[in-house]
């Protein structure tokens, strides 16, 4: 059978096109809002979602850039490498208010409050979508989640087969690259890997001078996901990167260089996710996660370590749909200091967390009678 020709795909995909209903044109998923898969306009908060066909026609290439998308969300660039994002006002680079997830992994740096958005460098190919609540999220998410909640999910192994290579080179970005190829094993078992990198050049002061405030960083990782049936799927990822950020330490006149700060950078994480649906319906999720991050400074080391475990049960009760769950979490910072000037007590934190939580949606259908 021969296939269509391209104005006949067209004009096929256009009738297909028609034929949806406005509930299907405008059908978005959100799952911030309460935990679970639901309609973005069912979703009680203000919610936004850039979806992957947004991210692909956009022509930007990183995350902080397409989040200038989002109406209310303040995106502010520091400097070449460094990005100030956050919603609802007190915007700056160590914005504590913020919480920013990745597969709903958690992203926030406790020692510097606030989140090392040149780290998040990830392919936008294999970004399925971003969703962003701009507002209070604290009860469902934790402390973070004052002024809004940001989850960068990516793709399925099954979505990203095949081979891709991008590359591009402009003014500020010198060079940047992406690789990537996904296969299957067998029917049931799909994987992708890929290998990402990217400079971006120093800006310059109004003199003319560079401001040595580049960054060169690459990375690399993979995604696995197994579904041996249509109720459960099993979810196998993780992300490794190393590089290096260039800054200029400046006093009260910013004018007025005092030194050049080199930091070495390198960290990775490992995520397990499995998901089932069980037989009356409801839906069992646990996730755990590690997450490693060093970096070298000219005046100290910073460590961290951070363990995550989390369990989420979902399930009807007549026309109440409740959502409870509990986790978890490890997180170790050591800090080697290499100033006399600068003085950590103690030097060391071992930091436990638990939690729980539970919520109750409850969908009424009310008639009216002329």
């Amino acid at each position: 059978m021969a296939a269509p020709l391209p104005g006949q795909a067209d004009a096929e995909s256009l009738e297909r096109l028609k034929a949806l209903s406005l509930q299907e044109l405008t059908a978005t998923t959100v799952s911030l809002a309460v935990k679970n898969q639901q309609n973005l306009q069912e979703a009680a908060a203000a919610a936004y979602v850039i979806s992957n066909e947004e991210i692909r026609r956009s022509g930007m290439q990183s995350i902080p850039e397409l989040l200038r998308k989002v109406p209310g969300l303040e995106v502010a660039r520091v400097d070449a490498n460094q990005w100030a994002i956050s919603s609802r006002g007190f915007n700056g680079a160590f914005a504590n208010k913020l919480l920013v997830m990745v597969d709903g992994r958690t992203v926030y740096d406790p020692f510097n409050s606030g989140v090392y958005w040149n780290e998040q460098d990830y392919p936008l190919e294999d970004v399925d979508r971003i969703e962003v609540i701009r507002g209070p999220g604290a009860t469902m998410w934790g402390s973070n989640a004052v002024n809004g909640v940001i989850n960068i999910v990516t793709r399925t192994a099954q979505e990203s087969r095949g081979a891709l290579a991008s590359a591009g080179s402009s003014q500020e970005e010198p060079g940047f690259g992406t690789l990537r190829y996904g296969g299957q094993i067998n029917p049931n078992l799909h994987y992708r890997v890929y290998g990402k990198y990217n400079h971006r050049d120093d800006f310059h002061f109004s003199d003319g001078s560079k401001a040595a405030d580049n960054l060169d960083l690459g990375r690399a990782g993979f995604r696995s996901d197994w579904t041996p049936d249509a109720r459960e799927t099993l979810t196998l990822q993780g992300d490794y990167f190393n590089g290096t950020m260039q800054q200029t330490l400046t006093g009260a006149d910013a004018a007025m260089p005092l030194m050049s700060d080199r930091t070495q950078k390198q960290g990775g994480n490992l995520l397990l996710r499995w998901q089932r649906t069980l037989a009356d319906g409801s839906r069992l999720q646990i996730r755990s996660y590690f997450d490693h991050a060093s970096r070298q400074q000219i005046r100290l080391d910073h460590r961290r370590n951070t363990f995550d475990f989390d369990v989420q049960h979902s399930f009807r009760w007549g026309n109440h749909y409740p959502t409870w769950g509990g986790g978890y979490r490890f997180n170790s910072d050591q800090l080697t200091q290499k100033l006399a000037l600068l003085s950590f007590e103690p030097d060391r934190r071992d930091l436990h967390l638990f939690n729980m939580f539970a919520q109750d949606e409850w969908r009424c259908s009310a008639t009216m009678s002329g």
